[in-house]
């Protein structure tokens, strides 16, 4: 199983500002969402637009009955935010793409105003 939820859940904890959806209502041109924050506080909001930007396994997608239209990619990859101490000459400039059979790896620099 995944861990990615347990993983988001523990830094949205740690992120003063966010909160999680709990539950989403349409109520007459405008949508009714329940929050949580980090500190257990619910809230709810009313608000004319709610926009689901929360990928192919999105809670709002799924919470207003809509189909995922896109596909989905039989492999299982790997995702990471590393800083490498050590790293060869140019890593931190250029990209590496390397699309072997049995590991296909992609690294991209993306700079610490990324984080």
């Amino acid at each position: 199983m995944s861990q990615t939820p347990a993983a988001c859940q523990s830094r949205v904890a740690k992120e003063p500002s966010c909160a999680r959806e709990r539950t989403l209502q349409p109520q007459g041109g405008q949508v009714q969402v329940n929050l949580e924050h980090p500190s257990g506080q619910t809230e709810t909001l009313n608000v004319p637009w709610l926009v689901g930007c929360d990928g192919a396994h999105s809670f709002v997608r799924k919470a207003v009955g809509l189909p995922f239209e896109g596909e989905q990619f039989g492999e299982v990859f790997n995702l990471a935010d590393v800083d490498p101490h050590n790293a060869p000459p140019g890593a931190r400039r250029n990209i590496l793409l390397s699309l072997t059979p049995d590991r296909p790896l992609f690294v991209a620099p993306l700079g610490r105003h990324i984080r």
